[in-house]
């Protein structure tokens, strides 16, 4: 059999050659094919890599924190799942998106949310872009809303709305505060001068301004005027540099502003401040509580928050 082989390759030892090197040619050539393949594979990875840091903003425009790319992966994911969901009507897993804070803040029902968002941004179908607006712990994004011009059939989209949407995550699912806002915060400090005690609950942020659940409790013997238009008083946070923002009286009616003895009233007060990741309010103040009928007798008091 080795003989036959033998006498076989030296009878045609040119084809043998030739097969040998169609053999080694043919080998050379998977080979470098499949290094190209490999090559190519991984540069496909490698942009994938930098078009999704490109997209997935993690910097914040404002410069006011970073977040990590996966952190930025799954928030763009969530704001994403939340708009496809309105735009197809499915308002029932949009709602189911929101924070339980924001669903008792902001929408306590589903039909609140269909009536007050919903049917003003959604009527027609939206496409969005996102800015990260400030990075953190929660990440607020700036979110423009402009019509879709290709569902509407080709018609110029120019009606646009914008709104800032926050990331929150409880037990490290990702939900949303929308309609500007941020957060809920729990205060709870007081303050007692003069038989008034002032109780700061709560505190509820939002982009542009801030809100506050206080009570005011009056165990004087006399009626107290809390606030008066015609003094030159102010209701204000104060920062650690000393800046002020001054509360909207105006939203307050003026049978708030006296406190007859042994009574208390709760109050909703709002503050223009905007919102920035490091906040630096540390109290609010009340200048000028007048004691009535002791036009000499007035005071100030500032709870630490």
């Amino acid at each position: 059999m080795i003989n036959q082989w033998i006498r076989y390759i030296t009878k045609n030892w040119k084809r043998v050659i030739i097969i040998i090197l169609a053999i080694i040619i043919g080998l050379s050539i998977i080979q470098y094919l499949n290094e190209k393949a490999k090559k190519q594979n991984e540069a496909m990875l490698n942009q994938a890599k930098v078009d999704e840091s490109a997209i997935y903003k993690t910097e914040s425009v404002l410069g006011q924190g970073t977040i990590t790319t996966e952190q930025a992966v799954q928030n763009n994911g969530v704001i994403e799942n939340f708009i496809s969901y309105c735009n197809e009507g499915k308002t029932k897993e949009a709602y189911d998106l929101l924070s339980e804070e924001c669903k008792q803040e902001v929408f306590p029902t589903i039909d609140d949310f269909i009536t007050l968002y919903y049917q003003v941004i959604f009527a027609n179908p939206k496409t969005y872009t996102l800015e990260n607006w400030i990075s953190g712990e929660n990440t607020t994004y700036k979110v423009r809303f402009v019509n879709d011009a290709l569902a509407m059939g080709g018609k110029k989209a120019e009606q646009t709305f914008e709104d800032y949407i926050t990331i929150v995550y409880k037990n490290e699912v990702p939900y949303l505060n929308i309609n500007k806002f941020v957060q809920k915060n729990d205060i709870n400090q007081e303050t007692e001068l003069n038989g008034i005690k002032i109780i700061v609950q709560t505190e509820n942020v939002y982009i542009n301004n801030r809100t506050y659940d206080v009570i005011f409790e009056n165990t004087n013997k006399n009626n107290m005027i809390l606030y008066s238009i015609t003094r030159n008083n102010n209701w204000y946070l104060q920062d650690e540099a000393g800046k002020t923002y001054l509360a909207n009286m105006a939203e307050i009616t003026n049978d708030n502003f006296i406190l007859e003895t042994n009574t208390s009233i709760q109050l909703t007060i709002n503050f223009m401040k905007i919102y920035e990741k490091t906040d630096t309010v540390r109290w609010m103040k009340f200048d000028n509580i007048q004691v009535v009928n002791e036009r000499e007798t007035r005071f100030s008091m500032e709870v630490a928050i």
